[in-house]
């Protein structure tokens, strides 16, 4: 049997960015995996008695200076960190990511990518969207423990499990909060009581933040101030909310027009409008017009508008688009918008041609917020597919 070169340069690829990565993090000296030392010390100090969400008190026990960030309630998710001395629950930690991961990969090529998934599509995870996978082991953050859940979460839903969706769906909400918007993907179904369900979830999510807001009031104050101080954008945090307050600074800038209080958050607003009223016209249109709906494919689509919409989602969270992006690569034929990638290549141009400040500054603000650009672009392509299948939104 003749060797399979491609595999073995791709799987050579991989295990040389394993080791690499290893080495950095833990073997480098560098402080890595900030994220988990918040988890940690965060932790360790409630257990105290300090306030987790009081730099200064925290400090004591931490090497570094970090804001607590979650609610209250999700300390407890955290404490079983410090049964052990802290290298030792980084490595641990590390572990369950990487099986995590491992289970991620079964599970997509399972049930979601199945023939589209190949070798290749192992280097395009570590790579794709500014290495989102590869900055969460970094950080060590919960990102890829949240993605195991949310595809647990969406596997359910393809198998009009409604109960089960929700469950982990809410799961991970508990500690991140922001995903429980997920549970809004049952609109996208015909499953027999499904805004029940809906329903249902949020009351019990509303319940869960009323513990915090009224039995942990002073941590949950605590909470809510460091909250603000996480107003930032760029490549970090690239999103509509963001993205559309930057170009808003830059015309001011350059352009000297007056900046209207508030200007940044009306435009998102009606941004928001408008994408929610895209996708209730084409997943409705779309699911009366085919009798038996491609779910998976509207639950790409239904994904890549949660990104589109959220006014903070960090660069390790993009691993949740991994796959649509992926799928759609396989599915769609590009080769009709060369012109598009043609001009997409074309804005390189900005950052060469000297005098040229403002195109300059546009095209830095072009690569700090790519990867919310891709998923616009993904977005397009998303809602082509479903207007292809529905002759009724050829006039919208």
């Amino acid at each position: 049997m003749k060797p399979d070169i491609k595999k073995i340069i791709i799987y050579s690829i991989l295990t040389l960015l394993v080791l690499l990565f290893i080495n950095d993090i833990f073997f480098s000296g560098k402080n890595k995996q900030w994220d988990l030392q918040v988890y940690y010390y965060g932790a360790l100090a409630h257990s105290k008695g300090l306030n987790p969400y009081d730099s200064t008190k925290v400090s004591k026990l931490a090497p570094v200076n970090f804001k607590f960030v979650y609610l209250p309630a999700a300390l407890y998710f955290f404490k079983p960190l410090n049964l052990f001395e802290y290298n030792t629950a980084a490595v641990i930690y590390s572990i369950i990511q990487v099986l995590l991961l491992l289970y991620l990969f079964v599970l997509w090529k399972k049930y979601f990518l199945e023939k589209e998934f190949d070798t290749l599509f192992l280097v395009f995870c570590f790579f794709a969207f500014n290495s989102t996978v590869l900055i969460d082991f970094v950080t060590g953050n919960i990102s890829i423990i949240e993605q195991a859940f949310l595809w647990t979460a969406f596997y359910f839903l393809l198998k009009r499990k409604p109960a089960l969706f929700c469950i982990f769906v809410m799961l991970i909400s508990f500690v991140k909060i922001v995903p429980v918007v997920l549970l809004l993907l049952l609109l996208f179904t015909n499953i027999k009581d499904r805004l029940k369900y809906i329903a249902g979830s949020f009351l019990i999510f509303i319940v869960y933040i009323l513990y915090n807001v009224i039995f942990e009031s002073v941590l949950f104050s605590g909470f809510i101030d460091n909250l603000r101080e996480l107003d930032y954008g760029g490549i970090s945090n690239p999103t509509a909310y963001t993205f559309t307050r930057e170009i808003l600074f830059i015309i001011n800038k350059e352009i000297s027009l007056p900046y209207v209080f508030g200007i940044n958050v009306i435009i998102y607003l009606l941004y928001a409008a408008v994408l929610i009223y895209f996708n209730y016209k084409a997943i409705n249109v779309y699911k009366k017009n085919n009798p038996a709906p491609n779910y998976k494919m509207l639950l790409f689509f239904g994904i890549c508008t949660y990104v589109l919409l959220l006014p903070r989602f960090k660069s390790y969270s993009f691993i949740l688009l991994i796959v649509p992006a992926y799928y759609l690569l396989k599915n769609i034929k590009l080769n009709k918008y060369y012109i598009a990638l043609l001009a997409l290549f074309l804005l390189t141009s900005g950052s060469s041609i000297p005098g040229y400040i403002f195109l300059n500054t546009f095209w830095n603000i072009f690569w700090s917020y790519y990867p919310f650009l891709l998923c616009v672009l993904m977005y397009i392509f998303y809602y082509k597919l479903i207007k292809d299948n529905s002759p009724e939104l050829k006039n919208i």
